[in-house]
């Protein structure tokens, strides 16, 4: 559980820079792709019933309908039915994933077995647009984004214009509102011994990676595939922790 782990160091560390207020968090995730998706925001759950997070939105760069389904699941299990979900159009990895067709899965007399009013990502907002409502709102220096998935969504975030919501070209927009921005992706020290271990993260859309690295506007906190294997996560406390 890799992500899972990081995403606890990654969101504990800007909740201890900032005490007074819950850390106002945008989760941009693959999710069905890995279960350590699924752990990782099972935790900001759990994060924000503690008050140390405001979940102010999930967005998703697989590019599979259920994804969505899934994560409004997860969101509606956890009380928070009403939390927004962006989601890719044209994205990488579009085959159902893991566990995602778990959002459709019924009881015998026909009621999801897992509630949620979401039954596809075709009914949710594209993702850059839903970004840029939701930056637009909040306080200058305030947002933080943690990405455990690909980069496109974010790439597009950055090479957005100016639309309804705000006037500001993506750049200039995550210049003046995110704080930080916390990424899962890539490895800065040999794996298993491979110095050039071709983490998944970002071999999934390179052009997006590279954009986003060479031109992002904020600080970037990037943890790399070794601090998930450092940082293993006690599968004991899935149950008991998360519930």
């Amino acid at each position: 559980m890799k992500k899972a782990g990081y995403v606890w160091m990654a969101v504990l560390c800007v909740a201890a820079a900032t005490r007074a207020e819950p850390v106002k968090l945008i989760f941009d995730t693959d999710m069905g792709n890995d279960t350590d998706d699924l752990m990782a925001l099972c935790m900001i759950h759990t994060l924000q019933s503690r008050g140390a997070v405001d979940l102010l939105a999930v967005t998703i760069t697989k590019d599979h309908p259920q994804a969505a389904a899934f994560v409004d699941a997860v969101n509606t299990f956890y009380g928070r039915p009403d939390i927004p979900i962006g989601v890719v159009k044209g994205g990488v990895t579009p085959e159902p994933g893991k566990f995602n067709l778990l959002a459709a899965a019924k009881n015998a007399d026909g009621s999801l077995r897992y509630p949620h009013d979401l039954v596809s990502g075709e009914q949710a907002p594209e993702a850059t647009g839903l970004l840029r409502k939701l930056l637009a709102a909040q306080p200058d220096q305030s947002v933080s984004l943690v990405q455990v998935g690909f980069f496109t969504n974010l790439q597009r975030l950055l090479d957005s214009s100016a639309d309804a919501h705000s006037p500001l070209t993506g750049k200039e927009l995550i210049a003046k509102k995110v704080k930080v921005l916390s990424i899962m992706a890539g490895a800065f020290q040999p794996i298993n011994w491979n110095t050039r271990h071709l983490e998944y993260n970002v071999i999934k859309d390179i052009p997006a990676a590279q954009k986003l690295a060479k031109e992002w506007p904020s600080p970037v906190l990037w943890s790399g595939f070794e601090v998930g294997i450092a940082a293993a996560y006690p599968y004991v406390s899935v149950e008991r922790d998360y519930a």
